[in-house]
């Protein structure tokens, strides 16, 4: 997220149809933290990150990159080392982009 963002969560749907929540953990774009989330992710398992803005700018604000624009990613560390692969870096849940895939091999 950029200046606008406020927060975000990121829900396990495990293959079996259960869900884990991890979060909901608030969001500043001068103090960005990592966050210790112990869990184990599965063959079969999704991760979807639900990002909260709010739009104080009189104009419409789109996806991109820059600050004046935003986005929703989730940075993910998995070990053993090469066990999340990501399947489209650049996507995203946002109506403008593609759903992100990330799985386990």
């Amino acid at each position: 997220m950029h200046q606008m963002g406020t927060g975000l969560t990121t829900v396990i749907m495990r293959k079996d149809g259960t869900t884990e929540t991890l979060g909901p953990w608030a969001f500043d774009f001068n103090s960005q933290v990592s966050w210790q989330t112990p869990t184990i992710i599965h063959p079969g398992d999704r991760l979807t990150t639900t990002c909260q803005y709010n739009n104080t700018a009189d104009r419409t604000v789109t996806v991109g990159l820059d600050t004046q624009s935003e986005m929703c990613f989730n940075f993910v560390t998995a070990y053993p080392a090469k066990a999340l692969v990501s399947k489209n870096l650049f996507g995203g849940s946002t109506s403008l982009t593609s759903s992100a895939t990330a799985c386990l091999q």
